[in-house]
C-alpha cells in the first residue's frame, strides 16, 4: 500500500517514465564504468545525470554525490585542478543541502564534506 501511495505521491509531482527509465540507465552505466575503473566515462555518465536532474527534480537525484564522483574521477586521471572544482561545488551542495532539506539524522552527509575538505587540503 505504501509503495502505491508513493507512486501517487512522485505521479503528482510531474512523474515521467521517459526520465525516471533514463535516470535507471544512466545510473546503470555509472556503476559499470565505475566498476570497471573507466574515469572518462564516468565523468560523462556524471554529468548527464546532472544535467537529468534539472528536467526530473521528481526523481531527487543528490547532485552532489555525482559532483564528488567526477572530482574523484578526475583526480584518477591526474586531473587535479578539476578535482578540486567538483569537490569544491560538492562541498556547497552538501552543505545546502543540509540547509534547506530536512535530515534523518544531524549528522547527514557531515561525513562527506569532511571527506572532501580532508581530500581538498591534501591537494593544495
Amino acid at each position: 500500500m505504501l509503495k502505491i501511495q508513493g507512486m501517487v505521491q512522485f505521479m503528482n509531482n510531474n512523474w515521467n517514465d521517459e526520465l525516471f527509465n533514463e535516470w535507471l540507465s544512466l545510473r546503470e552505466k555509472f556503476r559499470k564504468a565505475k566498476k570497471d575503473k573507466n574515469y572518462n566515462e564516468v565523468i560523462k555518465i556524471c554529468e548527464n545525470i546532472i544535467i537529468l536532474d534539472k528536467n526530473a527534480k521528481f526523481i531527487k537525484i543528490m547532485v552532489p554525490l555525482f559532483q564528488k564522483e567526477i572530482g574523484n574521477a578526475h583526480l584518477k586521471l591526474g586531473n587535479n585542478k578539476d578535482a578540486k572544482g567538483y569537490y569544491n561545488l560538492a562541498i556547497e551542495g552538501f552543505k545546502l543541502y543540509r540547509k534547506e532539506k530536512s535530515l534523518k539524522n544531524s549528522n547527514d552527509w557531515l561525513k562527506d564534506i569532511d571527506l572532501l575538505e580532508n581530500k581538498l587540503k591534501k591537494l593544495n
